[in-house]
């Protein structure tokens, strides 16, 4: 059993796991996409101690940080929280986790393509955002899905590494940042693919191909490659919570000054709480904040 599941891995949900691990709590935290959508940021200039940085950049660091305190980072999608016999039970797509507090951090969650193969292989070669290993894809192809910065920043990441980086976008030309596209330009081993759907990811144990659909064309081709990487928009996806904790008229979670909800031993924050101000460093501190009251509830509750 888990001390601590933090559902989330954007800032509230890192800045928890880097504190409830450093109280030497047991602590996982369960994510879709790695840095939330701060990975969509290109230039952040109020982070403090960073004169100017990136979100990539950012998240990176906070997810080192977590690593190093001693949290477990676990590539999933949360689809059900309740309470058990003792403290909590968290499902994913592929398995369930006992804990005795829980951290809702999730903020808003990527959105799916919608084809089959990518539930089946969700963290076998399909991911959303960035992956902790980029070595992983080394000498590889991959393929990003989506036309907006955050799909141009994770192309041009895997470009310094993989051998062959594919975008596959709906629209006829890319979106956003005029310096990200300029730089994806350059890029000899970035092929754009315009005006193309994902109809379907092909696989056995890892992705090994895609369907693509020609959208002016109407036809099909499949691509040979070794992950794909979603880069849509987000979406809020709360349903699942719905019952267990309070939320206010606009679908936002009703939290304390210590970001306690309304239900004992379960916390939350970030862009999910009712706090008006979204910002990344005051999320980073009602991460904190959370994990500090989770730690005060289990000596409570259970003892020091």
């Amino acid at each position: 059993m888990y001390d601590v599941i933090i559902v989330g891995g954007g800032p509230a949900g890192l800045a928890s796991a880097i504190y409830s691990s450093r109280f030497k709590l047991k602590t996982l935290v369960i994510t879709k996409d790695m840095g939330g959508q701060t990975l969509i940021v290109s230039t952040l200039g109020n982070y403090p101690g960073f004169i100017s940085t990136s979100g990539t950049e950012l998240m990176q660091r906070f997810e080192e940080h977590a690593l190093k305190s001693g949290a477990k980072i676990v590539c999933d999608e949360v689809v059900e929280v309740k309470e058990a016999e003792v403290g909590f039970s968290v499902g994913t797509h592929i398995s369930d986790y006992k804990t005795k507090t829980v951290i809702l951090a999730l903020g808003n969650t990527p959105k799916d393509l919608e084809v089959p193969g990518e539930r089946r292989l969700f963290g076998k070669g399909v991911f959303y955002g960035l992956v902790r290993d980029r070595l992983l894809f080394a000498n590889k192809a991959v393929m990003v899905v989506g036309w907006r910065d955050l799909a141009m920043s994770i192309a041009l990441s895997y470009s310094d590494t993989a051998y062959k980086v594919y975008m596959s976008y709906k629209t006829g030309n890319l979106l956003g940042d005029d310096k990200l596209k300029e730089m994806i330009k350059v890029k000899e081993n970035v092929e754009l693919i315009p005006s193309s759907q994902v109809m379907e990811i092909k696989g056995e144990e890892r992705v090994e191909s895609v369907v693509l659909q020609d959208l002016w064309k109407n036809e099909k081709k499949e691509v040979k490659i070794d992950g794909v990487f979603v880069a849509l928009d987000y979406v809020e996806k709360t349903d699942f919570l719905k019952g267990l904790v309070e939320f206010n008229a606009v679908g936002k979670i009703v939290v304390d000054k210590g970001c306690s909800t309304s239900r004992s031993g379960v916390f939350a924050a970030g862009g999910i709480t009712d706090n008006p101000s979204k910002q990344i460093a005051i999320s980073a501190g009602e991460g904190a904040m959370a994990a500090i009251s989770a730690l005060k509830y289990i000596q409570r509750r259970y003892g020091p």
